[in-house]
Formats: C-alpha cells, structure tokens, sequence
C-alpha cells in the first residue's frame, strides 16, 4: 500500500462519517452533579415534606451529562463538518471542497473557503474527547499531503 492509499484510508467517507465525542469527563461530571443534586434534593423533600425546586436542576443536569456521553459532538463528512447540539440536532453545517481545506492552529479548526479566506469553526478542544480530537488533528494533516 503506498502513502496516499494509507492516507485515503484515514479519511471518513460518505458511507462512514468520522463522528467526534463530547469528552467523557464532561459528561461523567454532569451526571455526577446531577446524581447528587437530584439525591440531596429528594432528602430534603422527604425530610421537609414539601417539593424542592432543586429538584428539576438535578434531574436537567443529569439528563445534560447522559447526552453528553451519548451523543456526537460533531460529524465530519467527504464534504463537510456538522456541529451538533445536545439533542442531537444539526446546530451548524460548514462547507468544504476537501479535507485539505481543513487546519487546525493553536487548538481551533478553520475551514479555507478559497480567495486566502477561512472560517473559524465552533468546536471548542476541551469539550472533545481527546482521542477524537487527535484523529482530527491526523485528517486534518494528512489531508494537507493530498493537495494537488
């Protein structure tokens, strides 16, 4: 197998897009705040015996931290990078030409869009699970190779 058919290989397709995670302690540290908000809140009712409205702020918190652990953060296609929200639903859909359009410097990914300008994308890389951002980081560079 020769460089660019290895190269070719790491690059998501069409059929199988590469999809970036939330980090795990993201989600693992809402759950947990949320765990102990909805249990330290139920004590309270039952010790009170009235509705504690810390409560719904557990439970919104925990139900943050298991969409965090199982939903994508964001999907990367032949032809573009789709950032998610929490529910699952497309946020922002960013364009490209090829995977040699994409960059990252200093921790942010930029899309070039062509005439020397780029476009910052909304992705932040302390909220991507570290191996994910790593195979970002190789598509993004090995893509650079593939350029005519």
């Amino acid at each position: 197998m020769n460089n660019s058919s290895a190269i070719a290989a790491l690059l998501p397709t069409e059929a199988n897009h590469f999809k970036g995670r939330y980090a795990l302690w993201l989600g693992l540290g809402f759950l947990l705040l949320g765990g102990l908000t909805t249990l330290v809140s139920l004590q309270a009712m039952l010790m009170n015996g009235r509705i504690n409205g810390a409560i719904i702020t557990g439970v919104i918190t925990t139900v943050i931290g298991i969409l965090c652990l199982i939903r994508p953060y964001f999907s990367l296609a032949p032809n573009r990078l789709t950032v998610y929200n929490l529910l699952g639903n497309a946020a922002k859909r960013y364009p490209f030409e090829s995977f040699g359009h994409l960059t990252i410097e200093k921790s942010t990914l930029y899309i070039e869009n062509g005439h020397e300008s780029r476009e910052k994308v909304k992705i932040n890389r302390w909220m991507v699970k570290s191996a994910d951002w790593k195979k970002l980081k190789q598509i993004a560079g090995s893509a650079i190779s593939l350029r005519p």
